[in-house]
Protein backbone atom coordinates (compact mmCIF):
# COMPACT_ATOMS: atom_id res chain seq x y z
CA UNK A 1 0.00 0.00 0.00
CA UNK A 2 1.28 3.48 -0.96
CA UNK A 3 0.38 6.97 0.87
CA UNK A 4 1.61 10.33 0.21
CA UNK A 5 2.19 12.57 2.79
CA UNK A 6 0.51 16.21 2.44
CA UNK A 7 0.65 19.38 5.11
CA UNK A 8 -0.68 22.35 3.43
CA UNK A 9 -2.58 20.28 0.73
CA UNK A 10 -6.17 21.33 2.08
CA UNK A 11 -5.16 24.99 2.07
CA UNK A 12 -3.94 24.61 -1.56
CA UNK A 13 -7.03 23.58 -2.61
CA UNK A 14 -9.51 26.36 -1.20
CA UNK A 15 -7.42 28.83 -2.51
CA UNK A 16 -7.73 27.20 -6.05
CA UNK A 17 -11.44 26.60 -5.96
CA UNK A 18 -10.97 30.40 -5.07
CA UNK A 19 -9.08 30.72 -8.82
CA UNK A 20 -5.65 30.93 -7.14
CA UNK A 21 -3.18 29.60 -8.55
CA UNK A 22 -1.02 27.52 -6.19
CA UNK A 23 2.46 25.58 -6.17
CA UNK A 24 1.23 22.36 -4.90
CA UNK A 25 4.42 20.09 -4.52
CA UNK A 26 2.42 17.14 -6.54
CA UNK A 27 5.52 14.56 -6.12
CA UNK A 28 4.22 12.50 -3.15
CA UNK A 29 0.74 11.41 -4.60
CA UNK A 30 3.15 10.92 -8.31
CA UNK A 31 5.28 8.29 -6.68
CA UNK A 32 1.80 7.30 -4.38
CA UNK A 33 0.45 6.32 -7.78
CA UNK A 34 3.12 4.77 -9.75
CA UNK A 35 3.81 2.87 -7.15
CA UNK A 36 0.65 1.49 -6.95
CA UNK A 37 0.65 0.87 -10.99
CA UNK A 38 3.76 -1.26 -10.27
CA UNK A 39 2.57 -3.35 -7.90
CA UNK A 40 -0.49 -4.08 -10.47
CA UNK A 41 1.73 -4.67 -12.92
CA UNK A 42 3.19 -7.01 -11.59
CA UNK A 43 0.63 -8.55 -10.03
CA UNK A 44 -1.17 -8.97 -13.52
CA UNK A 45 2.03 -9.95 -15.20
CA UNK A 46 1.40 -6.48 -17.58
CA UNK A 47 5.10 -4.91 -18.09
CA UNK A 48 3.55 -2.06 -19.90
CA UNK A 49 2.22 -0.97 -16.88
CA UNK A 50 4.84 -1.50 -14.86
CA UNK A 51 7.01 0.56 -17.65
CA UNK A 52 4.55 3.62 -17.89
CA UNK A 53 5.07 3.81 -14.09
CA UNK A 54 8.78 4.02 -14.55
CA UNK A 55 8.56 6.97 -17.05
CA UNK A 56 6.17 8.97 -14.91
CA UNK A 57 8.79 8.85 -12.27
CA UNK A 58 11.96 9.47 -14.65
CA UNK A 59 9.76 12.55 -16.21
CA UNK A 60 8.71 13.92 -12.66
CA UNK A 61 12.71 13.64 -11.70
CA UNK A 62 14.12 14.94 -14.92
CA UNK A 63 11.38 17.75 -14.27
CA UNK A 64 12.91 19.03 -11.57
CA UNK A 65 16.65 17.98 -12.33
CA UNK A 66 15.94 20.68 -14.86
CA UNK A 67 15.67 23.43 -12.97
CA UNK A 68 11.38 23.11 -12.81
CA UNK A 69 10.15 23.18 -9.21
CA UNK A 70 7.35 24.12 -6.97
CA UNK A 71 7.94 26.69 -4.12
CA UNK A 72 8.43 24.40 -1.52
CA UNK A 73 10.88 22.57 -3.64
CA UNK A 74 13.29 25.95 -4.95
CA UNK A 75 13.59 26.30 -1.12
CA UNK A 76 15.22 23.64 -0.53
CA UNK A 77 17.13 23.60 -4.14
CA UNK A 78 20.80 22.73 -3.26
CA UNK A 79 21.09 26.02 -6.58
CA UNK A 80 17.66 27.96 -5.99
CA UNK A 81 19.43 31.00 -7.87
CA UNK A 82 19.16 28.88 -10.86
CA UNK A 83 15.47 26.98 -10.29
CA UNK A 84 12.41 27.96 -11.51
CA UNK A 85 9.46 28.15 -9.08
CA UNK A 86 6.29 27.36 -11.14
CA UNK A 87 2.84 26.85 -10.45
CA UNK A 88 1.42 23.36 -9.87
CA UNK A 89 -0.40 23.19 -13.41
CA UNK A 90 2.39 24.82 -15.19
CA UNK A 91 4.24 22.03 -13.20
CA UNK A 92 2.42 19.23 -14.41
CA UNK A 93 2.66 20.06 -17.89
CA UNK A 94 6.18 19.83 -17.75
CA UNK A 95 6.20 16.65 -15.92
CA UNK A 96 3.48 15.42 -19.00
CA UNK A 97 5.16 17.20 -22.04
CA UNK A 98 8.42 14.56 -20.98
CA UNK A 99 5.91 11.50 -20.45
CA UNK A 100 4.53 11.99 -24.13
CA UNK A 101 7.88 12.43 -25.34
CA UNK A 102 8.85 9.02 -23.39
CA UNK A 103 5.87 7.05 -24.44
CA UNK A 104 5.33 8.59 -27.87
CA UNK A 105 9.58 7.48 -28.31
CA UNK A 106 8.15 3.68 -27.89
CA UNK A 107 5.95 4.11 -30.73
CA UNK A 108 8.41 5.76 -32.49
CA UNK A 109 11.06 3.05 -32.42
Amino acid sequence: MYEAAHGTVQKHYYKHLNGEKTSTNPMAIIFAWTGCLKKRGELDETPEVCDFAKKLEAAAIESIEAGNMTGDLVKISKNPESAKMVYMEEFFNIIKNRLDSKVNSDFIE
